[in-house]
Parts: C-alpha cells; structure tokens; sequence
C-alpha cells in the first residue's frame, strides 16, 4: 500500500484547484472533501466520519455518496461495505491517489460482498473488471496457481494487501483480495449452492450421478469436500452435453466456477494428504529422537549429546527446524496439565526418559549411599577422637545431620540433588514403574514400594537419612573400630564410649519419633513386601542395601555376635507365624482390568494430595 496520497497536505487553495482537475463538485462535497483530508487514513470509518458532518446538514449523507461516486469514476476512493443481518450497510471511506493498489484490492472486496449479498452475481474477475471500467494495471495482480491458493487458505498468518489472479483452464482468471482467500472460497461454494437452485441444473447433477432430487438437496447444503470436487468434475466432464441440452439452463460464469472448484479442491486434498504424511513422518523423528534419550547409556542424555542428536535432523527439516525442536520440547519436555513428569526429563543439563527415571533415580542412590557412609565415618572418627567437639554441630541432632547429608548429595550427585527436590515426579515414575513390573500386583504393594522414600498417602520424601541408610549408631560403631584398642579401652573406661551410643541413639530416636508423627516408618520395602505376603523382591523396584566396606561387616559380626541369646524366640515367633499362615488357605482374589485402572486412579489422586 501507498502511503498518504499528496493532496491530504495542499491548503484549501492548493485542494480546490486539484478538485477542478479531477471533476466538477458542488460546492457542499468540495466541503466534505476538505474534511476527509483532514481526518484522513488508509480506510477512515463510515460512521465516525458521518457522526461529524451529518449534524451539520440534512444533504450530508446524500452529498458524501455523489462525492465518492464521482472519486470512484476517477479511482481516487470509494465507499466500502459490509454485510450484517442481511444488510449491506456502509463500513469505512478510501481515499487514495488515483488509480493506487489499494482502490482495485477494495474493489474487489465490494464485487466479492455483491456475491454475499446477491449469490449469482458475477465473482471478481479480470473480465468483470475491465466491464465495470477499471481494468486492473497488471503490475498489481500476483498470478497464483491453485497449489499457492491451497497453501494460503491454509495458512495461519493473515496475508498482506495485494491481488491474487488465478487463471482458469477453461479461459478467464479470478481475481482475489489476497487478505480474504477464505471469504473467496466460501463465497464460490455459496455461489455454486445458488446455481444448483435451478431445477433443471440440480435434476442434471442427480442424474449425473445416479442419486435422488433429495439426496442432491442435502449434500448442496454442506461443504464436504469430496461432494463438491466429484460434482465439479462431473459437470467439466460432460460439460458438452449440458451445454447442447435442451432442459438444462447454464448460468453464466457456471463452468468457470466449476473448473475453479475442482481446481482448488484437488489440491487442497492433496495438501491435505501430504501435510498428514508429513505429520506422521514429524512424529516418528519425535519419537525417535526420544527413543534416543531412553536408551542412552546410564539413561542419562548430557545437553551436548543431545544437541548432537537433534542437530541431525537439521538438514531434514531446514528451516522447519526450530519449530522441529520445540514442538520435541512441547510434546516430551514439557508436562501434561495436571502432571509433574514428562515423556523427558530435562533436569540439572541432562536428558532422561520416563520410563528409565526410576531405575536412575535407585541406581544414584545405592552408588551414593556407601560414598556417603565412608565420608561420615572418617567424620565421626575425627569426632571422637576429639571428645565429640567439632566446631560444626554435624552429630548433635537429626536436623544438623540432615542438613549436611542435603549438603554432600549437592556436591556430590547434584543430579540426583534435583531429583530430591522434585517430588511428585519422583513418585509419578515410581507409579509408572510399578504398574510396568510384573511383580507389583496391586495398589497395596505399590503403596510398599513408595514407603521407601515417600510418607504415607502423601508425596514428601522421608529424612535422607532413612533415604541413604546412614544410622549414626551405626556410623558410630564402624568409627570406633577405627580407633587403636589403647584408644578404645581409654575411651571405654572415661565413660566415653558409653556417652556416644546414649547420645546416638536419643538422636535415632527423635528422628524416628519426627516419622512417626507423621505417619511414616523406617522399615524397608524389602521387609514390609515380605511382611504383607507380597510378591518376591524384585531388584529393579526395591533400592538395594547399600555396601558396606570390610571394617563394617566386620563391625556387623560383632554386633549380631552380641545379639545371639535373642535368636530363638525371634525364630520361634517366625515358626508360630508360618504355622499361621498355613492353616489359613489364602484365596487370591482376581481383579478386572476396569477395577485395576480405577485403583491406579483413585491411588494417584490420594498421592497428589
């Protein structure tokens, strides 16, 4: 578009005499002229502009409409409309240089809001046009095969002002605002469901294509794509015998519309057909690249081994690629509503598949936990040797310990740090894990495998204390093997030793005390699932205990050694238990596929509280 044309900024002189060249005006539109200067745009509103000079004379509205009548005569503007309620009623003024882009492309829209309001009139055209006394320069019209049309009608972004021409098989070309295809393509289908009104033209089509008057009547009133593409087929295929048939009127333009139809049709199927083979294609390099992420050694996927994976995709999809990749972090990255884990996990600059998450997150903990015993121990040696006074309180309460335990897993793992710090996803992977195993049968025996991290029937992970298995009496016991045996005697006989395992086990009482509040229980999975009757253990659902170096087991002899005058009532206790059980014959009762779905669904909905 042009921009302001020069006259808007003549003075009143200047205007008049540019008036005296265009045409003869009265003195009343010579007026109005000077006020649309005034209150000039590229399309100034009807209303706003009639509301200022309407009030001031009864002849205004009567004197602006012989104005732009005789402005269109000299293509220096017009009046636009629009159709509402049935109306035709005026919607803006277009005053412009003569004969500039934007007074054909309005034009074209009015000839086009003619077909809306009147259905057989005649659609924009070259020919129509040049009837109407306004040929169209040719270096405004764009020549735009059907395939383009198919793709802007498509398209999502709203064109810019211009004039599309689509020439037609049969001779002729259309003519398109290029803002408006959509309003173009209903207005043909609209103009073809007016044709058919004709008797002879919709008896024609029935028995073209062997239906019944009824069955035509129904399918006219739809846009069904294959209807409207078989018909305009049929009609150009036996447009001869049509035209020779003595029954059977022609409108005007009719075959023109026909070849239009069918044209534009048959690559809008086409485009249609592709586009879905390419979303599928689309989808398969999606999953691919995801499948890429789950099989990843170690299941976790590095930033840079990613961006490498994704890069390969590059030269596929050229400048499609950006959207490539954030449709990948739409559709894996990203989280469904109401759920915490994606498909992909992207989390402290790696990649990690869903399905993997659970077995990562187990398999970071057991390779951490040991790590973390050896690092307390040499702590708690140095703690003892020091009388118990380290300028840190590490060992002096459940917090303190905690607190630094969070500490060493940031620097230590930071990966699984982050983990820690994402609870419901956590959980999430271990429901998805736990439905996935075979050897999880139930809600109940899920619920066991959460317990080992998670407090019951909410998601907050238990102390990483419990998490870690790191008991500071036990931590105690190894560190004071570690001592010379004159350091361990002396401290025995000061009362030391003694003071150390009353001070460690009012800390494992508190902590234990701190969970029992809030519902929770430091057995192991492992043993409640055997306790409950469940099924076997299964490695890849229970977290392993975590390996204890030589002096440990060595300090775990001593301890069971301590503890053997208690063995036989606990295997006496175990032999009453199995009696038990034998005596009542458990029936296992089997559950429908539509009960096992609703107790996953009502178990998810209690975790997410």
């Amino acid at each position: 578009m042009a921009g302001q044309p020069a006259f808007i900024h003549y003075d009143s002189k200047e205007r008049e005499i540019f008036l005296s060249q265009v045409g003869n005006f009265t003195p009343a539109e010579r007026e109005i002229f000077h006020k649309l200067c005034r209150m000039w745009e590229p399309e100034i509103s009807y209303n706003r502009f009639s509301a200022a000079i309407f009030s001031n004379s009864a002849n205004a509205k009567s004197d602006l409409a012989k104005l732009l009548d005789k402005l269109k005569a000299e293509r220096h503007g017009l009046i636009t409309t629009v159709m509402q309620n049935g109306e035709r009623i005026p919607q803006g003024i277009v005053v412009c240089e003569q004969g500039e882009l934007i007074f054909y492309v309005k034009l074209v829209e009015e000839l086009m809001t003619d077909v809306q309001e009147t259905p057989t009139s005649p659609l924009p055209s070259q020919e129509r046009l040049a009837e109407l006394g306004f040929p169209p320069p040719g270096e405004y019209l764009v020549d735009t095969t059907f395939e383009e049309l198919a793709l802007r009608y498509s398209a999502k972004a709203v064109q810019g002002p211009g004039i599309l021409r689509i020439t037609l098989p049969g001779g002729g070309a259309y003519l398109v605002s290029e803002g408006q295809v959509k309003r173009f393509v209903t207005l043909a289908i609209a103009q073809a469901q007016g044709f058919f009104q004709s008797p002879s033209l919709l008896a024609a089509m029935a028995a073209l294509k062997n239906a019944s008057l009824m069955d035509m009547k129904r399918q006219l009133n739809g846009r069904v794509p294959d209807f409207w593409l078989d018909t305009a087929e049929r009609m150009l295929k036996h447009r001869k015998q049509l035209e020779t048939h003595r029954k059977v009127t022609i409108p005007q333009g009719f075959f023109s519309l026909m070849a239009f139809i069918a044209g534009f049709i048959t690559q809008q199927v086409e485009q249609a057909k592709n586009a879905k083979k390419a979303d599928q294609e689309r989808r398969t390099d999606l999953r691919t690249l995801a499948e890429h992420v789950k099989e990843h050694p170690g299941f976790a996927m590095p930033d840079k081994d990613f961006a490498e994976k994704i890069m390969s995709f590059k030269e596929k999809y050229g400048d499609d690629y950006s959207a490539f990749r954030d449709e990948f972090e739409q559709t894996y990255v990203i989280p469904e509503s109401g759920k915490n884990l994606p498909p992909v996990l992207h989390v402290e600059g790696h990649y990690i598949h869903s399905v993997n998450l659970h077995t990562f997150f187990l398999s970071r903990i057991n390779r951490l936990s040991p790590e973390l015993m050896k690092i307390y121990i040499s702590l708690m040696t140095a703690y003892i040797k020091r009388g118990g006074k380290l300028d840190e309180p590490l060992f002096t309460s459940p917090e303190s310990f905690e607190n630094d335990i969070a500490e060493k897993v940031r620097i230590e793992d930071s990966l699984l740090y982050q983990l820690l710090q994402k609870p419901q996803t956590v959980a999430e992977a271990i429901i998805i894990a736990s439905k996935q195993s075979s050897r999880v049968r139930s809600v109940e025996d899920m619920k066991l495998i959460l317990a080992s991290f998670f407090y019951p029937d909410k998601i907050k992970f238990k102390e990483l204390a419990l998490i870690f298995a790191l008991d500071v009496r036990e931590i105690y016991q190894h560190a004071f093997l570690r001592l010379s045996i004159l350091r361990q005697i002396v401290t025995r006989l000061t009362g030391k030793h003694e003071s150390f395992q009353r001070q460690f086990s009012e800390h494992v009482q508190k902590l234990y005390g701190n969970i029992a509040r809030q519902g929770g229980s430091v057995e192991s999975a492992e043993k409640r699932l055997g306790d409950a009757g469940g099924a076997p253990d299964d490695p890849e659902m229970i977290p392993s205990r975590p390996e204890r170096t030589a002096e440990s087991q060595g300090s775990s002899g001593r301890h069971q050694r301590t503890s053997r005058g208690s063995s036989k009532p606990q295997k006496a206790a175990s032999k009453s238990a199995t009696g038990a059980k034998a005596e009542i014959k458990k029936i296992p009762k089997h559950y429908s596929r539509t009960e096992q779905d609703s107790a996953w669904k009502q178990f998810s909905k209690v975790v997410k509280k």
